[in-house]
């Protein structure tokens, strides 16, 4: 599940909001990187929150969805809280 406050919703929101696909934000992020190629798999990933995103690109990504690289890096730590609170709550369900 993605953090209400986490990287993916901020992602997917700032993509939507400029009316762009994952394919058309793949192309402003392969542009801010001075055009080396960018799967657009990797904005679905971040967007879904099946990954998040190394601090080496938190940089990129600020520039290329208008960020702050501080912005970026609390998304993520959202993100992270998020999942730990996640699997803190699975595994209280198991030991019960």
């Amino acid at each position: 599940m993605v953090a209400p406050d986490g990287i993916g919703a901020l992602l997917r929101s700032i993509r939507e909001h400029a009316g762009r696909t994952r394919d058309q934000q793949a192309k402003v992020v392969q542009q801010t990187q001075g055009g080396r190629w960018f799967d657009w798999e990797n904005i679905k990933r971040w967007e879904l929150e099946k990954r998040l995103p190394i601090p080496d690109w938190h940089e990129t990504i600020a520039h290329a969805y208008g960020l702050s690289a501080t912005d970026v890096q609390r998304a993520v730590a959202a993100s992270r809280q998020h999942r730990r609170s996640q699997h803190r709550g699975e595994r209280g369900r198991e030991a019960t």
